[in-house]
């Protein structure tokens, strides 16, 4: 669960630097977000590692809490981040799409 954690702060870390001199609001969210995921990993490592140690819980149900932290808290905040991301900065994705797919169209042409 480090190496999700790793991210999570690499991303708080190197957003975050950007905000004293550049205020704009998807950095305060995306650092926000990042900086959630990484508590949330943090506090299920410390849940996991303590009740392993103190054997109160059983193996299958730390292995899921394991792959949760792996695989679930990653994929979720990552998507978070992105649709505020592509929100926020008023991306137009299907203009996008159609223009590619008009491109590729107009390339088989030729």
């Amino acid at each position: 669960m480090l190496v999700p954690a790793y991210f999570a702060a690499a991303g708080t870390w190197m957003i975050g630097s950007l905000l004293p001199g550049y205020h704009d609001p998807v950095d305060i969210i995306l650092t926000l977000i990042f900086f959630i995921t990484l508590l949330t990993l943090m506090m299920l490592l410390v849940y996991t590692g303590w009740h392993y140690v103190f054997a109160t819980r059983p193996i299958r149900d730390l292995l899921i809490l394991v792959l949760v932290g792996l695989l679930v808290v990653p994929v979720v905040s990552t998507g978070i981040a992105m649709t505020f991301y592509v929100q926020m900065n008023n991306i137009d994705l299907a203009g996008m799409i159609a223009e590619a797919k008009a491109d590729i169209r107009q390339d088989q042409a030729l």
